[in-house]
This record gives structure tokens, C-alpha cells and sequence, in this order.
């Protein structure tokens, strides 16, 4: 599987609806990155949908958003 960047950004409006958020982490390696939307218009130009559009799946397994706002305890604790 690809290694897809995955998003650490817990105050993002749109988490809940971004592959990048609520996907499984590799285990092995993981790129991760603090993903913004843009401060004037709220859109995020990195956010991957949770559906591909064709086939309607997720593009890669997902957890639940409460299960991926868990991962750190606080912002503190960024790796």
C-alpha cells in the first residue's frame, strides 16, 4: 500500500470526513503531517474522501473519529 500522509490536525472542522484523519497507521512506518485548512475559505486543498467515489468504499481501512481524536492524549504529546 501506498504511504499516504497521514493527518494529526485534532481542531480540523473537517476530520470527520477525511481519509487522511481516520486512517489505520502502518505499523511498520507512518508519514504524518499537521494538515490545515485554509484560515479565509475553511477548505482543506489535502483532504482525502472517506468514499471512492466509483466504488463507494473507503480507500484504505478507517477507524472511527473518536478512536482517531484518542491517538494523542492532548497536543502535548505530538510526536
Amino acid at each position: 500500500m501506498p504511504d499516504y500522509s497521514a493527518c494529526t490536525n485534532r481542531t480540523c472542522g473537517q476530520r470527520a470526513f477525511c481519509a487522511r484523519y481516520l486512517m489505520v497507521w502502518s505499523t511498520f512506518r507512518q508519514s504524518i503531517s499537521d494538515f490545515a485548512p485554509d484560515p479565509e475559505t475553511g477548505v482543506c486543498r489535502d483532504q482525502m474522501p472517506t468514499k471512492d467515489p466509483v466504488t463507494g468504499r473507503p480507500p484504505f481501512p478507517l477507524i472511527p473519529l473518536e478512536q482517531a481524536d484518542d491517538r494523542y492524549p492532548s497536543d502535548g504529546d505530538k510526536p
